[in-house]
């Protein structure tokens, strides 16, 4: 976690409604945090250049990544992170609307990832901030698929 013990998020996501329902979903568990939102995949490739080549030790606690980005794809951007050493092990959260075993089998080629259908209801969606705190924590996240 950052040097105050607050985990900072990064979430690449173009959609402001899940946005705010990944937000409701970190309060309902009384997650403190600070977020970074980024709304296309070239500007989520720019983060991961600049965060890669920066000596200034800023990572991330957490990355939330959505599959469909504007611009360049959410599996684009994982590989790219995954390629930069010191985005190598941060660990990552991928949202998607996408049930695809396709997908869901490419995301889970990459370490330190986990795949989760966006749910469609509510109550199923503050069960993030759950898998969320266990990812902080450094547990597995369960029957995430």
């Amino acid at each position: 976690m950052s040097s105050e013990g607050t985990p900072h998020i990064v979430i690449m996501e173009d959609n402001p409604s899940d946005v705010q329902l990944f937000e409701l979903a970190l309060a309902e568990v009384g997650l403190d945090y600070s977020l970074l939102v980024i709304e296309d995949g070239g500007d989520a490739l720019s983060w991961v250049e600049h965060t890669g080549s920066a000596a200034n030790g800023s990572l991330p606690d957490l990355a939330v990544v959505d599959l469909n980005l504007p611009k360049y794809g959410g599996l684009d951007v994982l590989a790219r992170m995954r390629a930069v050493p010191v985005l190598s092990a941060v660990p990552v959260l991928v949202l998607s609307s996408s049930a695809s075993p396709r997908d869901i089998a490419h995301v889970r080629a990459f370490p330190h990832t986990v795949y989760i259908t966006k749910p469609v209801d509510l109550d199923a969606y503050v069960d993030i901030g759950n898998i969320v705190r266990r990812m902080l924590n450094g547990r597995p996240a369960p029957g995430c698929a």
